[in-house]
């Protein structure tokens, strides 16, 4: 599969394709999923103009430090290609396994996202949330886009696209 999808991103970058994205499920157990960081660091070498996107990571099911850190390295190993797709996630299996409560995935979202533009874009992060605390640190490496790179959100109800707008770049 992974010789697939490099041929298919060679393909693509040839063909004009603006983008890529690469999927992020855990216990998929009908499909296949490759997580999605390593993929697009993969497809980065074989590739030099094509933006590659992370579609969807479900951010409610992550610390946003890991996040914040491995997205900036993969920014700088793409060469300021990334686009971050972030979603808050649907499967109860995957709440299940990762101890995470339904009930709280929008209020994590967002403060994770919160947390990770921060750390993106600031000098030194203090945040003191109901989910992460984190004091007086910055990130050991930025992204190469400035001021981060593009955020894109998953939606499908109407609430969600409405707040889309005014927490992401795209929807």
């Amino acid at each position: 599969r992974m010789s697939q999808l490099l041929d298919i991103a060679r393909l693509a970058e040839q063909a004009g394709f603006d983008y890529m994205d690469a999927p992020q499920h855990y216990l998929a157990q009908h499909s296949q999923y490759l997580h999605c960081i390593p993929v697009l660091a993969r497809m980065a070498a074989e590739t030099s103009r094509i933006n590659l996107c992370t579609n969807i990571i479900q951010l409610t099911l992550h610390n946003p430090v890991e996040i914040a850190e491995s997205l900036a390295t993969l920014d700088v190993i793409t060469d300021g290609r990334l686009i971050a797709g972030f979603g808050l996630g649907y499967n109860p299996r995957e709440f299940g396994a990762f101890g995470v409560r339904e009930g709280t995935r929008l209020r994590r979202f967002l403060e994770a996202l919160d947390v990770i533009k921060r750390l993106w874009t600031g000098d030194s992060v203090t945040h003191h949330g109901e989910f992460f605390q984190i004091e007086d640190s910055k990130l050991g490496i930025k992204p190469l886009q400035s001021p981060r790179p593009p955020i894109i959100v998953a939606a499908s109800g109407d609430k969600m696209i409405v707040r889309s707008a005014k927490i992401a770049d795209a929807l």
